[in-house]
């Protein structure tokens, strides 16, 4: 399975050496299919039930996986932080954001100072994505899994970047590279047929001296992202660290029948005889034989329910499940929902009392970064929060 220079994607058959060119996820015959799957209405219809009056919840729950129109963003707000289990569940959301991420290792050998050099680092990432981990807090309701690799790397790409911008402009970046050495010394990544393996260590980030600091850097933000997302499901009860391709992931299961159904609609559009609403331009595959080598290829890939619902989709095989990476990349979908609450919504920041505290711990694990760094006690950042919040007595009448 490959995608061409043409972004086609193209499976490659072994027993007949041949290659087989799969619809375009640009086509309009593909464009229309995914708005229709986004509001609920899984057919590749070119005039869809999208105006239907149905209820939202009267739908395909299937297509929820992907894109769950049945719930507000103020609705996911309230469900998180007003409601009586999310707002119960908020304080331990947060302490399981402050727990440590990483292993340390267990050498006596390590000095205080260090130890303290390679805290301080780790603390300088964490605080800033504590304040975006709460701001994202509002969709484990909606999309609870966010262990899947597609959602870890992008988040922690996502991550990257704007902590190193940040880094930059308070001219502390290369304070922070110094101290990846002792990062390295104190979090050590190792396998489990490692003599000094502990528990939890095979986590940590991988630096190497052949990285370069922003390689070393993004495998940091990794390591500290999933290690975060484990204490939130170890101490919050919230699974944000499974993958939804996990066995007995509900969103998971529902995801795949989704797909089964998109590959059984898209045969149906192939066939010569199809209706005229079924496609426009038959997902852009003219010619005859093509179409049918496609649907071969893509009726292999759904499940049937052979148990008394015949014609019922039940899964994809695992050929259907990659090939579903191409036409609905959930794992991605779901880290760009996280990243549009972070970046646009930005509940946790809307009020003052949370972007205060924010605030004020992002400068106090800046001040320790640059301590550490240099060796002598800084309070450069802090500084500008001392005497604040202000507290104005009400005028009592005398």
């Amino acid at each position: 399975i490959k995608v061409d220079a043409r972004n086609q994607l193209v499976v490659s058959t072994l027993d007949q050496n041949e290659n087989i060119v799969l619809p375009l996820n640009t086509n309009i015959d593909f464009q229309i299919t995914y708005g229709n799957f986004s509001i609920g209405t899984p057919t590749t219809n070119v005039s869809s039930s999208a105006d239907s009056t149905k209820s939202a919840l009267e739908r395909d729950f299937d297509c929820l996986s992907m894109n769950n129109y049945t719930i507000r963003i103020d609705s996911t707000i309230n469900n998180s932080a007003v409601l009586r289990d999310g707002k119960r569940n908020l304080p331990r959301y947060i302490s399981a954001l402050n727990r440590k991420p990483l292993s340390e290792s267990d050498e006596p050998c390590l000095d205080r100072e260090v130890r303290f050099r390679a805290e301080s680092a780790i603390q300088c990432i964490q605080t800033r994505m504590q304040r975006s981990l709460v701001n994202m807090r509002p969709l484990t309701s909606v999309y609870p899994s966010w262990g899947s690799l597609g959602t870890i790397r992008m988040l922690s790409d996502y991550f990257t970047r704007n902590i190193k911008k940040e880094l930059e402009q308070k001219e502390i970046l290369g304070a922070f590279y110094s101290l990846i050495p002792a990062i390295s010394e104190v979090y050590p990544r190792l396998e489990k047929d490692d003599e000094n393996y502990l528990d939890g260590v095979e986590n940590n980030p991988v630096i190497l001296q052949t990285n370069t600091p922003e390689q070393n850097m993004a495998n940091i933000v990794e390591s500290i992202l999933y290690g975060m997302l484990r204490n939130i499901q170890k101490h919050a009860g919230s699974e944000v660290s499974l993958s939804l391709f996990s066995a007995n992931n509900e969103n998971g299961r529902r995801y795949r029948r989704m797909l089964g159904k998109f590959y059984r609609g898209v045969v149906s559009a192939l066939r010569a005889d199809a209706a005229a609403p079924r496609s426009t331009q038959f997902f852009g595959i003219f010619d005859a034989e093509d179409r049918e080598e496609v649907s071969d290829l893509l009726e292999e890939c759904i499940e049937f329910n052979d148990e008394g619902f015949p014609g019922l989709v039940e899964d994809v095989t695992p050929l259907g499940l990659k090939l579903g990476a191409y036409y609905f990349p959930v794992a991605f979908q779901v880290a760009s929902y996280l990243i549009y609450y972070d970046r646009a919504i930005r509940f946790a920041e809307r009020y003052s009392d949370t972007y205060f505290r924010f605030e004020v711990e992002i400068a106090g694990a800046d001040d320790n970064l640059l301590t550490a760094a240099k060796g002598q006690f800084i309070s450069k950042f802090s500084e500008v929060y001392t005497g604040f919040p202000v507290s104005v007595p009400a005028y009592d009448g005398s």
